[in-house]
């Protein structure tokens, strides 16, 4: 099966045998990138658009951290992925607890005051109000799946513009 290409400057040529094999893998390659990276991209904007619901309706409230629920088990690190558990008071005057989400980058310790956000018809969901805490996991996704759908096209696109007549 002859395979030509026509490269950027519009000549048409007939690839070797190892760039034609070269070109399908490639080609797979990229199609698996691009798919994976659309789906980590809308999975980074779903979880953006929930956070938005979230923060569109919530309430604000001071609360503290009582203790911290250990993720490290068998780690070497002692604090590397810790998920702090707050405690606070809705309008109904009972105490609810919730566990934040796992913070990495935060000196809390038992103790510190922090702003709480919840959904005033439903007290038990709730989030410190921190912005690395709230956007980290919306953030992480759609930041790999933009790379995993832009590097390939740009390694593509690079590639073409090698291949000489």
């Amino acid at each position: 099966m002859d395979i030509y290409f026509q490269n950027m400057n519009g000549i048409e040529m007939e690839l070797t045998k190892e760039e034609k094999n070269e070109l399908i893998i490639g080609s797979l390659l990229a199609g698996v990138f691009v798919i994976l990276g659309i789906a980590l991209l809308a999975w980074g904007f779903y979880l953006y658009n929930d956070l938005s619901n979230f923060l569109s309706t919530c309430e604000k409230t001071k609360g503290t951290i009582i203790e911290f629920v250990d993720l490290n088990r068998n780690r070497a690190s002692e604090k590397a992925f810790v998920l702090p558990k707050v405690e606070y008071t809705a309008p109904d005057k009972n105490k609810y607890e919730f566990l934040a989400g796992i913070t990495i980058w935060n000196d809390y310790e038992i103790g510190t005051e922090v702003t709480v956000l919840y959904n005033p018809d439903d007290f038990t969901d709730a989030k410190i109000d921190n912005f690395a805490d709230l956007y980290f996991v919306p953030i992480l996704p759609a930041t790999i799946g933009f790379f995993a759908i832009f590097l390939p096209i740009l390694t593509i696109y690079k590639h073409t513009k090698t291949l000489k007549p």
